[in-house]
């Protein structure tokens, strides 16, 4: 099912369905790709790998990334040398220049002007211009009949109704083995482009083109033989585009192509150029899908190229991480999926799944269909499933930044509700899922890590063979010292106070210590916030891959909406853990803002408490239940759970109460806070361990400050201790008010009594009824 292009959406401008509280560096259209100047055609490429387009003379195409690894041949199955789930290719490249990724076609294109054709291939990784060698292999009249069927360049390739053949290098281009034209080699956009006069080579009428690509021999004239990993007599091509590929158990989208490769048989690819087309500048738009597919972006943080392997283990084996980013190029691949209904009249919720320790941005659209379309389908829900830069970085630094850039590509063509956000992931994903919404409270509406991780420390483990073949029976997953810092979220917690978390853990996880996780719902439970623990008995951890236990989280989704202008507002955040820097700076909660702490390694921690007395929140009285789910999918489960009623609000007053611990500087939304303009003085009362800098937004430009009595001018700087500062407005006097009220504290029984009570619930069946749980406005 195709959908409409991005021009014609209601909502193009992202600011709209972005959420208030983003980081910056989300509101900032990634930088775009550098064009060639041999190229004199618009740059109009596809974002959806397996499409293309025409666009005004030019037919222009995206291939899948890093998809670049040949047929399947010697190299065993299970983790690659990213230390990712395996592709189905197993091509190795030399050391050197190629960067395990110098064959990987990223775009290719044709061109017509009035005397001339060109043709582009764009590489994801271009360090060294005479590593790859790319083929274009022309059917002129589109007749499987006529021509031959063996590709030029010693490709081993096999496609019938062959008629002419154009070999390119950075030395050149060669049809027909006659040397015919020089390459234009960009070493800035990563392309070779080269130009054919219509004396050299005619073009007319439909033309059936297949293109593939692999190492250059010295000459630049044909392949050189795979460096490793084939099988005797298999072809030396490691990418063939203008292709798709079906995404079930297919992780890096190379499944078909390895097959294809290995029999030496290309014939399914290739795409139909028709030369009368592109003479009259026709324009297509924009090929884009419901359902799923794999897309990709211009990342603006400048990695280098190439993909990396991991580091080494000492006995020879590669390490399940190296906390370092693996996929280095600017082009960065993540996958979606759009409701078959989708309306761009009618937002549709973002549900953000993120990946596990290992794995990449396929991890779900390679499992099961019927997850996906529980969490999408079902809910009516824009799903992004990105890569995070490679498989270890647990959403920190450049994996971060790759969830905000891919959340602007994202905003800009599907019409979003910002409100409705979701996060949920597995393992590392269920890291990401404790991480991300605690770090920005005032994004997303609900929060369901599963199995997740939520105190990076040194776990020794088993890896089943039968999951990952060839693991070692027990490995490592020694956090480095900076995810160990920042990776605490314990002391977050207290962010999460108008979000809801629903934390699914298996009982006999041999990865994420289940205790780790009951802890974390009896802090929800202590600061009186909402949360659901589903713990299942009968699962482990890699249960929630091998069984496909993901659609049970999203039928327990409550999709409740993110709270508006709350009047109390806690905000602690590990400053190291952010990159001012790259435009990703800690951006507070709600109407706390921008706040720079004082002290700011990894190890750090700063807090901001604020209570408006302006707008009160409503009373809240919590409820804790138990219940046992006897037939829940996949297996049964314990439940317990906290959730609310509100009652009424307290009388306004023009107070508001600040706690800061190493704050430097901070600013306060007023009129986001409740604070009309002109109307009452306010008081404002702060107390910080340091000089903590304040800026009051909202102020008329009538409006007065005294520090303990005294005026203020040029910045408000408020010294250690408690201190009073009084906003004189122009309005009313303010009289003393009542107290705003704030969320009660409740006692939270121990991890190791709630398991024990909850195996009683089950083993007895007390009870097979699910929770009644429902959204609690508070707008």
């Amino acid at each position: 099912v195709l959908l409409p292009p991005a021009s014609a959406q209601a909502s193009p401008d992202p600011l709209g369905d972005l959420p208030h509280g983003v980081s910056p560096v989300a509101r900032v259209a990634p930088a775009p790709l550098p064009t060639p100047s041999s190229w004199p055609f618009p740059d109009a490429f596809p974002e959806t790998s397996g499409t293309g387009r025409l666009v005004e003379g030019a037919m222009e195409w995206t291939d899948f990334l890093y998809d670049d690894h040949g047929a399947h041949g010697l190299a065993s199955t299970g983790y690659t040398g990213e230390g990712s789930p395996a592709s189905q290719g197993t091509y190795a490249y030399p050391d050197g220049p190629a960067r395990h990724n110098g064959a990987d076609i990223f775009r290719a294109a044709v061109g017509k002007d009035a005397k001339a054709s060109y043709w582009r291939v764009d590489w994801t990784t271009l360090v060294d211009a005479n590593v790859p060698l790319a083929v274009f292999a022309f059917d002129t009249d589109d007749d499987a009949a006529t021509g031959t069927s063996s590709w030029p360049a010693g490709a081993g390739l096999t496609s019938p109704g062959l008629d002419k053949g154009l070999v390119i290098s950075a030395k050149g281009a060669w049809l027909q083995g006659i040397r015919v034209a020089d390459t234009a080699v960009d070493l800035t956009a990563n392309s070779f482009v080269v130009r054919l006069p219509d004396s050299v080579l005619p073009t007319e009428g439909r033309w059936k083109v297949r293109l593939a690509s692999g190492l250059a021999d010295p000459a630049g004239k044909g392949f050189a033989a795979v460096s490793g990993g084939s099988l005797p007599g298999q072809p030396p091509v490691y990418n063939v585009t203008f292709r798709d590929e079906d995404p079930a158990s297919n992780s890096w989208m190379d499944k078909g192509q390895a097959a294809a490769i290995g029999s030496g048989d290309v014939s399914a690819y290739g795409t139909v150029v028709d030369w009368s087309a592109l003479r009259a500048r026709t324009t297509t738009p924009e090929v884009r899908r419901t359902g799923i597919s794999m897309r990709w972006y211009p990342s603006s943080l400048p990695l280098g190229e190439g993909s990396y392997p991991n580091a080494s283990n000492s006995d020879g084996g590669t390490t399940l991480q190296d906390y370092e980013p693996n996929l280095r190029s600017r082009p960065q691949p993540y996958s979606v999926y759009v409701p078959t209904t989708y309306d761009e009249a009618k937002p549709a919720k973002l549900t953000w799944i993120l990946h596990s320790l290992g794995s990449i941005y396929t991890q779900y659209t390679a499992g099961p269909a019927s997850d996906l379309k529980q969490f999408c389908e079902d809910r009516y829900s824009v799903c992004v499933m990105p890569e995070g830069r490679g498989p270890d970085l647990f959403w920190y630094d450049a994996g971060e930044y790759d969830l905000w850039q891919v959340w602007n590509r994202v905003a800009t063509d599907y019409a979003l509700d910002p409100t409705s956000t979701v996060v949920t992931g597995f393992s590392m994903g269920g890291c990401g899922s404790y991480s991300w919404p605690l770090a920005y409270p005032d994004v997303f509406a609900e929060a369901a890590p599963m199995a997740g991780i939520t105190a990076n420390k040194a776990y020794r483990f088993a890896i089943p063979s039968a999951v990952f073949p060839g693991s070692p029976e027990v490995s490592g997953l020694d956090f480095s010292p900076r995810y160990t810092a920042i990776g605490d979220q314990d002391p977050l917690v207290e962010n999460a106070r108008w979000m809801r978390f629903f934390i699914v853990q298996g009982l006999l996880d041999e990865l994420v210590p289940v205790t780790q996780n009951i802890q974390m719902a009896d802090r929800f439970q202590a600061f009186g916030q909402r949360y659901r623990l589903q713990l299942h008995p009968a699962e482990g951890h890699t249960e929630w891959y091998t069984k496909g236990m993901y659609g049970a989280i999203a039928t327990n989704l409550e999709n409740p909406h993110v709270a508006v202008r709350p009047g109390h507002v806690t905000y602690v955040w590990h400053p190291g853990r952010f990159h001012p820097e790259w435009g990703m700076p800690a951006t507070g909660s709600f109407w706390v803002k921008e706040p720079v702490a004082r002290q700011h390694a990894d190890a750090d921690l700063a807090r901001i408490d604020a209570t408006s007395g302006e707008n009160p929140d409503p009373v809240v009285t919590t409820h804790v239940a138990t219940s046992a789910l006897a037939s829940t999918d996949p297996s049964p489960a314990l439940v317990r759970e906290q959730t609310w009623t509100t009652g009424a609000r307290a009388a306004a007053s023009p107070t508001l109460v600040l706690t800061l611990t190493n704050v430097a500087s901070l600013t306060i939304d007023l009129p986001g806070a409740g604070f009309a303009p002109t109307e009452w003085d306010t008081d404002v009362t702060v107390t910080t361990d340091g000089p903590s800098a304040l800026e009051l937004q909202g102020l008329s430009e009538a409006a007065t400050l005294l520090l303990d009595g005294q005026p203020v001018t040029g910045r408000l700087v408020v010294p250690a201790g408690t201190h009073h500062v009084t906003l004189r407005r122009g309005g009313r006097s303010s009289a003393d008010g009542l107290a705003s009220g704030r969320l009660p504290a409740t006692g939270s029984p121990g991890g190791a009594a709630v398991v024990g009570g909850l195996l009683l619930l089950l083993t007895a069946a007390v009870s097979r009824r699910r929770l009644a749980t429902r959204p609690v406005s508070l707008l």
